[in-house]
C-alpha cells in the first residue's frame, strides 16, 4: 500500500504558517456576504442562535426563512449589488461604516433564505454558537458575521489538523496540500454550511488511511473505536449533504484482517452503514417534505422563491426523469464531463460565485506541476484501489448533479453545470489520491533533482499572493 521514504519531505510548518496567513487575509479582505450565499448562510446561523432550530414560514405558507433582525438585512443590503458584477466595487470606507450599524435584535421581519433553511443545525454548530455568544454584548451585525467567520475558520483548521494527525505519511502531505489550495482556504474561511462538511470529509480520509496502513500497529479495541467513529463522520455527513454518503464504501478497500480475518463481519458492518446512511436520508428527506409543500400539494412549493421565474419542484422533476429516461441520461453525461472541464482550475483558484481565477496559464502550470508532484509521491495503489476511489469520486458526481437537477433546475430544462469548485472538494480529494503515486517509479530520477519541494513551497506562496491580489482588486476601488 505505501512504501516507506525516509527522505520523505513533510512541511507542515509551512503548511500551518500559510493556511492561517492567507485564511485569516481572506476573512478581512473579502466584503461581507461575498462568499456563495453568505447573505442566507448568515441569516440561517443568526436564526439558529435566536434559538430556532427549525425553518418558519410567512403568514401565506409561500415562503421559507425566518424571523431575524431588521438591522441584518439593512446592513447586507449595501453589498447585494457587488454580487456577480465584476465592474462593481466598494471600499473599506463602506465597510467601516456599516461595521457601526447596532444590531436592534427586537425590531424583527421575516426573511425568505430557502436554500439554507433546509440544512442541518449542525452544519451551522461554530457559526451560530459564536452568534450566540456576542449576543450579549450587542456586538453589530457585522462584527458578528467577521468574529464568525473566523471562528468557523479556526474550527475547520482543527478538523484539518486532526484529520491530519490520522494521516499517515506520505498521504499527509498531499491532504495538506489539496486543503492548501486558495479555492479551498475560499470557502472554507466564510460561513458556508460547507465549511463543517469539508472538515468531516478530510476527517474521514484520515481516519480511512490510518486503518489502510497502520492497521497492524492498532489493537483490536482501537480498530473498533476508529471503525465506529468513521461510521459516525459519515452520518454526520450525510446529514449535512446526503450526496457524500458513497465515502463509507472506502470499508472495502479496508483488510479484512481489520473484521477478525471475516469478510461476512467486514460487508456486514459495511451493509449496516449503509443501512444506517439511506436511514438517515430517508428520515431527513420525510422531515424536510413538509418545509417544501407545506400544503401537502405538490403542485404549491416553496421552492418558488429559490429561482424566481422558474418552476423549480423537485417531485414533478422526477417525474419528468421517470417518463424521459433516454434524455435525461444523454443530458447527464453531458453535463458530467461538461462539469469536471469546467472545474479543472477552478479546483485549484477560483472564488466563490465570481469569476476570479488566476491566469489560465498560470492556473494550467501549477495544476500540471501538482499533478506530477502527487504522480511521484511513494505511494503503491493497487489497480483496483485506484479505479475503486475514481469510481467512489463519480458517484459522489453523480448524485450531487442529480440532487441539484431536482432542487435547483426547472423541471424538464437542461442540467446546470457550472457549480462551484467548493461542491467538488471530497470528489477531487479522491480522484488526486487515485492518481497518486502513479509514476512513484521515477521519484529518485526526477525527485531530488528537480527540488520538488523547494518549488511546491515557491509556487504555492506565488499562487496565494497572486490570488489574494486578485481578490482585492474585484472588490475594492483600485
Amino acid at each position: 500500500m505505501i512504501d516507506s521514504d525516509k527522505k520523505h519531505f513533510v512541511f507542515f510548518d509551512f503548511w500551518a504558517s500559510l493556511t492561517l496567513c492567507v485564511g485569516l487575509t481572506l476573512i478581512v479582505l473579502v466584503p461581507p456576504f461575498h462568499s456563495p450565499d453568505e447573505f442566507n448562510h448568515f441569516y440561517k446561523s443568526y436564526h439558529i442562535a435566536d434559538q430556532h432550530f427549525t425553518p418558519e414560514f410567512d403568514k401565506s405558507k409561500k415562503h421559507l426563512g425566518g424571523f431575524i433582525p431588521r438591522s441584518l438585512v439593512t446592513v447586507s443590503k449595501p453589498f447585494e449589488k457587488l454580487v456577480l458584477r465584476a465592474k462593481l466595487k466598494t471600499s473599506q470606507d463602506t465597510i467601516v461604516k456599516y461595521l457601526h450599524y447596532p444590531l436592534v435584535p427586537e425590531d424583527k421581519l421575516f426573511v425568505s433564505f430557502p436554500n439554507t433553511a433546509r440544512y442541518a443545525l449542525t452544519a451551522y454548530l461554530p457559526q451560530a454558537l459564536t452568534i450566540m455568544a456576542t449576543m450579549p454584548y450587542k456586538i453589530t451585525p457585522i462584527r458578528m458575521l467577521y468574529f464568525g467567520r473566523f471562528m468557523t475558520f479556526m474550527f475547520w483548521f482543527v478538523l484539518i489538523l486532526q484529520a491530519l494527525r490520522w494521516t499517515p505519511v506520505p498521504f499527509r502531505q498531499a491532504l495538506m496540500v489539496m486543503t492548501l489550495l486558495p479555492a479551498s482556504l475560499a470557502i472554507n474561511t466564510t460561513l458556508n454550511a460547507d465549511v463543517i462538511t469539508n472538515g468531516l470529509i478530510f476527517m474521514q480520509l484520515g481516519l480511512f488511511l490510518q486503518l489502510k496502513v497502520h492497521y497492524k500497529k492498532l489493537s483490536q479495541p482501537q480498530i473498533y473505536t476508529k471503525l465506529f467513529l468513521f461510521m459516525a463522520l459519515v452520518l454526520m455527513g450525510t446529514l449535512h449533504k446526503a450526496v457524500y454518503f458513497p465515502m463509507l464504501f472506502l470499508l472495502i478497500l479496508l483488510e479484512k484482517d481489520i473484521f477478525n480475518n471475516s469478510l461476512f463481519k467486514k460487508y456486514g458492518f459495511i451493509t449496516f452503514n449503509l443501512a444506517l446512511n439511506v436511514g438517515l436520508i430517508l428520515l431527513w428527506a420525510n422531515h424536510i417534505q413538509q418545509y417544501i409543500y407545506p400544503f401537502g400539494d405538490i403542485t404549491r412549493t416553496t421552492y418558488s422563491d429559490l429561482r424566481p421565474g422558474f418552476n423549480v419542484n423537485p417531485d414533478l422533476q422526477m417525474q419528468y426523469v421517470v417518463n424521459h429516461p433516454i434524455a435525461f441520461l444523454k443530458k447527464f453525461i453531458i453535463a458530467t464531463f461538461t462539469t469536471y472541464s469546467n472545474n479543472y482550475t477552478g479546483y485549484i483558484a477560483s472564488f466563490g460565485w465570481e469569476n476570479v481565477q488566476l491566469p489560465s496559464g498560470l492556473g494550467y502550470f501549477f495544476i500540471t506541476f501538482l499533478m506530477i508532484w502527487m504522480a511521484v509521491q511513494p505511494i503503491v495503489w493497487t489497480r483496483f484501489e485506484r479505479f475503486f476511489l475514481l469510481g467512489v469520486a463519480q458517484a459522489m458526481t453523480a448524485l450531487f448533479l442529480f440532487s441539484m437537477h431536482l432542487h435547483w433546475d426547472s423541471v424538464g430544462e437542461e442540467l446546470i453545470d457550472y457549480y462551484n469548485a467548493k461542491y467538488y472538494f471530497p470528489m477531487y480529494a479522491l480522484i488526486l489520491l487515485a492518481w497518486s503515486g502513479s509514476l512513484a517509479h521515477f521519484r529518485d530520477v526526477l525527485y531530488e533533482k528537480v527540488y520538488f519541494h523547494t518549488l511546491l513551497k515557491l509556487f504555492f506562496m506565488i499562487i496565494s499572493v497572486d490570488f489574494l491580489i486578485l481578490v482585492y482588486e474585484r472588490y475594492y476601488n483600485v
